[in-house]
């Protein structure tokens, strides 16, 4: 079975995984409703406020909930997937984005590895982040589901 992932972010990451190995990914709505991915099942970031020492802004949370849900909404009804919500420290912890990143891509199969080098070639060092974080989602859901 095929897991949609998505990292909701203003630069939207997302992932298309199969149990252990990655299938394709890439970066933005616009690329991921181009074609039929397969998935009918996903898994969607959703963000969380900390309280008081929280770092971004609430109008920030506010405008991530909104791309979250915009972006459900759309690959629910375009590619007719279903979607499962979890916040951040659900799947990743507290472990910081560049170590937690680190680990996603070292993680990856030399076969997964040639994908996800192949779908971000041609994306902005500074934005592959994005897909990265799809990518460990998808890889977390899929293991936390027994796929």
């Amino acid at each position: 079975m095929l897991v949609l992932a998505i990292d909701p972010g203003a630069h939207m990451g997302w992932a298309v995984v199969s149990r252990t190995s990655l299938v394709v990914c890439g970066l933005g709505l616009k690329s991921l409703t181009s074609f039929d991915c397969g998935a009918k099942q996903g898994i969607i970031e959703i963000p969380q406020y900390r309280g008081a020492g929280q770092k971004a802004p609430v109008d920030d949370i506010i405008k991530l909930a909104y791309r979250a849900g915009h972006a459900a909404g759309v690959l629910g009804v375009k590619l007719g997937v279903t979607f499962e919500t979890c916040t951040p420290s659900e799947w990743k912890g507290s472990v910081p984005k560049k170590i937690h990143n680190a680990r996603v891509i070292a993680a990856l199969s030399e076969e997964s590895l040639r994908v996800y080098r192949a779908c971000t070639d041609d994306i902005a060092p500074s934005l592959r982040n994005n897909v990265t974080d799809a990518i460990g989602l998808g890889l977390w859901h899929a293991k936390r589901e027994g796929m």
